[in-house]
């Protein structure tokens, strides 16, 4: 079941619960046409919290639509996504990935009204910064950074050639991550030569690795990274931050301005 909700502004917002039919997804769309039709650029808040899956139809519907539009898709500059389930979350992040000028970011059901605002304004938001930002650190071999969107090349040439140049010049170092929106990487930056190089130097010189992030089913993943890399990972959930710096024995060495510390 599909409901439309009704909100001011350029916005596309609906609700979709249980298994989206054929029918359904032809709503849908038709009130897509009719934003796209009066506006150059639009907001799209999907609440799906509730949605099981797609019918066959649905899922054609939603293939020829998305191929008609190819040349347009760009003018859904902010997509807001509610769920709870961590695949469609993904699902929302990873799909986006190749949709140049759009924004795609998700909420957690609590946050429905935050992601239904951040979805209608756009005009006054600024554009994203780089998605890889540095955290100076008290240590000369703890290196720590921000995740916040989608990594591009400038990220990976940015901030992975200087953790590069840092992983040479030490014998073991030690990391932090603080993963604040996981936006995934741009097809491109995947086959930049500097994220093959420091994964491989990570392997070998990484001591020890901090993830702090609020989701907590990342936690798994890490469990993996330790056990295919050897490396000493750890999940700390963001609330508990500090103790992910005191076990990687080292502070950030601006407290107050640490999580917009910009790439050097």
């Amino acid at each position: 079941m599909l409901e439309v909700l009704q909100v001011d502004g350029p916005v596309v917002a609906f609700r979709a619960e249980g298994t989206l039919t054929g029918d359904d997804y032809d709503r849908m769309t038709a009130e897509l046409d009719r934003q796209l039709s009066s506006h150059e650029r639009i907001g799209l808040f999907a609440d799906v919290t509730g949605l099981d899956g797609l019918s066959l139809a649905a899922l054609k519907r939603d293939f020829q639509y998305s191929i008609g539009k190819l040349g347009e898709l760009h003018r859904f500059t902010h997509v807001a996504v509610v769920s709870e389930k961590p695949w469609l979350r993904a699902w929302s992040q990873y799909g986006w990935l190749l949709v140049p000028k759009s924004t795609v970011r998700t909420f957690e059901s609590s946050e429905r009204d935050a992601a239904l605002a951040w979805a209608s304004d756009l005009d006054t938001t600024p554009p994203p910064q780089h998605a890889l930002r540095w955290i100076p650190t008290t240590r000369p071999d703890a290196y720590a950074f921000v995740w916040h969107g989608t990594i591009t090349d400038e990220d990976v040439d940015e901030v992975l050639k200087k953790l590069e140049r840092e992983l040479e010049s030490h014998i073991s170092v030690r990391v932090l991550a603080r993963i604040e929106r996981m936006g995934g990487i741009r097809p491109h930056a995947l086959f930049r030569s500097s994220l093959a190089r420091v994964k491989a130097l990570g392997i070998r010189k990484i001591e020890r690795y901090a993830i702090v992030a609020r989701t907590a089913w990342i936690e798994r993943y890490v469990d993996i990274a330790r056990r295919l890399t050897g490396i000493d990972m750890r999940y700390f959930p963001l609330e508990r931050e500090a103790e992910a710096w005191t076990w990687i024995e080292a502070q950030p060495a601006e407290p107050a301005q640490a999580a917009d510390a910009a790439v050097n």
